[in-house]
């Protein structure tokens, strides 16, 4: 929204990130790098492991309630031609999830991932989630031979903390492909 965006430009600069850890999918195909305080949450965010099998990475800070996950979709494997159309896709998917109400996309962004260089689109939405209120940004890339998800989500009232962090290592992320 126009105020949203006005807000954001007449607000104290963000203080600089220090991403201090890497963590790798366990293929060594995708690496990110993280803040203190951040770990690997593999099989804890979904202990039915159904979110290990998805999303190679899983990350964040149980204090903060900042997560973050990764995945990535071969090209060859989707009839998807174009990352605009990859990103409407995962948009529709957030609109649509069962999970959340109230969903109100804010903001969408183009931008170039500083590591990898992966053209990307970022969305960010607000949405109800088991009774709270949530901040949460997709992040579509395009690599090489695949499209990558990244999906990160906080409290709302945590979102003007957790977002530099999220933007900080989300820039981090590279992946073969």
């Amino acid at each position: 929204s126009v105020a949203a965006s006005t807000a954001q430009s007449t607000a104290e600069p963000t203080p600089a990130v220090t991403l201090t850890q890497s963590i790798s999918s366990a293929a060594g195909d995708m690496q990110i790098q993280v803040p203190d305080g951040w770990s690997d949450l593999r099989s804890q965010l979904d202990p039915a492991g159904t979110a290990d099998q998805d999303y190679p990475i899983q990350t964040g800070d149980y204090d903060e309630e900042s997560f973050l996950i990764i995945n990535g979709e071969d090209k060859m494997n989707t009839s998807i031609a174009s990352l605009q159309e990859y990103s409407d896709m995962l948009v529709q998917g957030v609109s649509a999830n069962a999970a959340f109400s109230d969903v109100k996309k804010e903001a969408t962004a183009d931008m170039t991932l500083s590591a990898s260089g992966f053209a990307a689109k970022k969305t960010k939405f607000i949405a109800s989630y088991s009774g709270q209120q949530i901040a949460y940004w997709v992040y579509a890339a395009e690599g090489t031979s695949k499209y990558y998800q990244i999906c990160c989500w906080t409290a709302d009232d945590n979102a003007s903390n957790a977002e530099p962090k999220f933007e900080a290592a989300v820039n981090s992320f590279t992946a073969a492909g």
